[in-house]
C-alpha cells in the first residue's frame, strides 16, 4: 500500500533469468569453493574464478538486455509500419 495497488511485473525476463541463475550459481560456488574444494579457506584460484564469474554475469546480462531492446525496437518498427498501411 505504500507504492501503487498495480501489481509489478518484470518485462524484461532475460537479464531477470540471468541474475536468477547467476544468484544460484553463486550460492553453489560457495559451497564448492568453502566445503568441498578447500574447506575453510579460498585459495588464489577460486578467488580468480569467481573474479572471472562476475564479469561473466556482466557480460550475459548485458547481452540479454541489448537482445531484450533489439527486439522491442522490431516489434515498435513493424507496429509503426503495420500502422502507416492502414
Amino acid at each position: 500500500m505504500a507504492v501503487d495497488e498495480k501489481p509489478k511485473k518484470v518485462y524484461d525476463l532475460g537479464v531477470f533469468a540471468v541474475t536468477s541463475l547467476a544468484s544460484l550459481w553463486a550460492y553453489i560456488w560457495l559451497f564448492i569453493c568453502l566445503s568441498v574444494n578447500s574447506p575453510g579457506e579460498v585459495t588464489l584460484g577460486e578467488g580468480w574464478w569467481t573474479l572471472i564469474f562476475f564479469f561473466l554475469l556482466i557480460i550475459f546480462a548485458y547481452s540479454a538486455d541489448r537482445v531484450y531492446a533489439c527486439i522491442e525496437d522490431k516489434k515498435k518498427s513493424f507496429d509503426e509500419k503495420a500502422e502507416k498501411e492502414r
